[in-house]
């Protein structure tokens, strides 16, 4: 039988990752939060893992009182998903743009701007009403 050794997760400079390892060698493997250096992200990390991990309360009906529900993660290995495999990393959002110019670079190195060949420049097709469905 193969041994899994759990790691001390690390993430890049501006990122969040959430990973199934060991805060330090003497710790029980369990879900982790890590955050870049040279960010605040903190406080976002900790957001995620209390949607993750929290396990709420909430009214009994009928009869009164209180019970804790079961967390998200705790729901997940129930319906048979293996949550030690759960990764999630999120980059910071991008920061706002000043101009146009750099909106619209942003969106050709992305793949959201196509090119109208005939007026020779990129566009952005961006919905400006929507009409309501008939009845």
């Amino acid at each position: 039988m193969s041994r899994k050794s759990w790691r001390t997760p690390v993430a890049k400079p501006g990122e969040i990752k959430i990973v199934y390892g060991k805060v330090d060698r003497h710790s029980n493997p369990h879900l982790c939060v890590a955050w870049g250096p040279g960010t605040d992200m903190k406080c976002t990390g900790r957001l995620i893992m209390n949607a993750i991990t929290e396990k709420p309360l909430r009214h009994k009906f009928p009869g009164g009182g209180t019970e804790y529900t079961t967390s998200l993660a705790d729901e997940l290995e129930a319906r048979g998903f293996d949550i030690t495999t759960l990764l999630s990393a999120a980059p910071p959002p991008a920061p706002w743009r000043d101009s146009m110019e750099g909106a619209l670079d942003d969106a050709i190195a992305l793949g959201l701007a196509s090119w109208d060949a005939s007026r020779r420049e990129w566009f952005l097709a961006v919905p400006v009403g929507l009409a309501r469905k008939a009845a």
